[in-house]
């Protein structure tokens, strides 16, 4: 049941759950919802009152995010499976059980080189990521 839109009546956890917002608002005596707050106390005496967070999504920073090195391998397997080998070196994951284990690039170079032999991903990422600005 909801009381208003910032009050919500939780009968399983037997809470009053209200947000940052409100919360802050329903500290001024005689505000509007302090009465809201006020009322919903007494309606619901034992009920507890509870300040749900309420956390922004961070934008990621990386305009390639999502591009991990599972989706790189299946999608160098796919176009051009010679460029795999030197993925893989990359990755420093060795050819051979009996080869010593190479130098591990850092995932920031990997995906340079990923993108600059594949354009037409780097296009598709742009392309996602300037409609999401604009919109």
């Amino acid at each position: 049941m909801e009381i208003t839109k910032e009050i919500y009546v939780n009968y399983e956890g037997h809470t009053l759950v209200i947000t940052k917002a409100f919360e802050k608002k329903a500290r001024y005596f005689n505000s509007e919802e302090f009465k809201e707050l006020k009322k919903a106390r007494k309606d619901f005496p034992n009920f507890e009152i509870v300040v749900k967070s309420t956390q922004k999504k961070k934008k990621s920073s990386n305009p390639y995010s999502g591009l991990t090195y599972n989706y790189m391998e299946k999608y160098i397997t796919a176009k051009n499976k010679d460029l795999l080998k030197e993925f893989n070196i990359m990755r420093g994951i060795p050819e051979n059980e009996e080869d010593a284990l190479p130098e591990k690039y850092e995932y920031r170079e990997i995906q340079k080189w990923f993108l600059e032999k594949f354009p037409e991903i780097k296009a598709f990422y742009e392309k996602r990521n300037g409609s999401q600005k604009s919109a």
